[in-house]
C-alpha cells in the first residue's frame, strides 16, 4: 500500500485518501478516544491480565500509548495482551518516521522498532518486558482474521480508516465477531459516529454513548456490551 507524509508531518494513505491519526495531535487523540473512551487506565486496575482487540494497527500509535499507560499504572506481574489486525503493514522506518515527534513515547517506540520487521506471515507475535506485554498482529483482512480469534476481549479499539473510505473493514462480520468475542461489560471506543457503525453495534448488543469527538470531529462513540 502507498504511504505518504503530509507537510505537517501527519502520515497519510493515498489508497484510502485518509490520515492515520489526527493532524492536531495524534497521541492526544489516542488518549482521548481509545484510552479515556474505554475508561482506561481505571478499567484495568487490580486486574492481573487484560485483553485488548484493535481493528487497524496502522503506525502502532495506539499500542505504544497503551503500553505506556499500562507500565505507569500496573505492576510488572500483570499481563497485557494486545491483539491487532492490519491488512497493510508499514515498514519499521515508516512507523518510526510517523511517531518520532511524540517524545513521550520515545522509549517505547525505540524498543518496539528494535525488534519489529515488516511481517511476512499472517500472524506476528512480539513480547516485551519479560513477557508481561504481548502484542499479536494479524496481517490479513479483518473479515478473515477476526473469526480465527478465540479470546474474550476486555476492550475494543475500533480504529480503521473512516467507514466512508474503508467500508470493507466496517462490515457485519466485524460487529458479529465483536459480539462473539465480548462478555457482558466489554467496552469499545471509536473515533467515528457513522450511522452504519451505530446500527452494527446496536444490533449486536452494544450500548451506544455519543460524546464530543477529538479536535474537529463532532462526535465519537463509546459503550459496553450488554446483551
Amino acid at each position: 500500500m502507498e504511504f505518504d507524509v503530509r507537510e505537517d508531518g501527519t502520515p497519510f494513505s493515498p489508497n484510502f485518501d485518509d490520515v492515520y491519526f489526527s493532524s492536531e495531535n495524534g497521541l492526544a487523540e489516542t488518549e482521548y478516544v481509545f484510552l479515556r473512551g474505554n475508561g482506561l487506565p481505571q478499567a484495568w486496575e487490580r486486574r492481573e491480565d487484560f485483553t485488548i482487540i484493535e481493528t487497524g494497527f496502522g503506525t502502532g500509535l495506539n499500542f505504544l500509548a497503551t503500553w505506556k499507560a499500562w507500565r505507569e499504572t500496573q505492576p510488572k506481574t500483570s499481563k497485557l495482551r494486545f491483539f491487532t489486525i492490519e491488512a497493510f503493514p508499514l515498514t519499521v522506518k515508516q512507523i518510526s518516521d510517523s511517531l518520532k515527534n511524540f517524545t513521550e513515547l520515545e522509549t517505547y517506540l525505540s524498543c518496539f522498532c528494535s525488534v519489529y520487521s515488516k511481517p511476512t506471515t499472517d500472524r506476528y507475535n512480539l513480547l516485551f518486558e519479560e513477557g508481561s506485554v504481548e502484542i499479536t498482529i494479524f496481517i490479513e483482512d479483518i473479515n478473515i482474521a477476526l473469526p480465527k480469534l478465540n479470546i474474550l476481549a476486555d476492550v475494543w479499539f475500533l480504529d480503521g480508516f473512516s467507514p466512508a473510505k474503508n467500508p470493507a473493514m466496517w462490515t457485519p462480520v466485524l460487529f458479529n465477531e465483536m459480539r462473539r468475542l465480548s462478555g457482558k461489560g466489554t467496552s469499545y471506543a471509536t473515533f467515528t459516529s457513522a450511522s452504519m457503525v451505530q446500527k452494527g453495534l446496536r444490533e449486536n448488543g452494544f450500548k451506544i454513548k455519543k460524546q464530543p469527538g477529538f479536535g474537529k470531529k463532532r462526535e465519537m462513540l463509546s459503550g459496553v456490551y450488554c446483551p
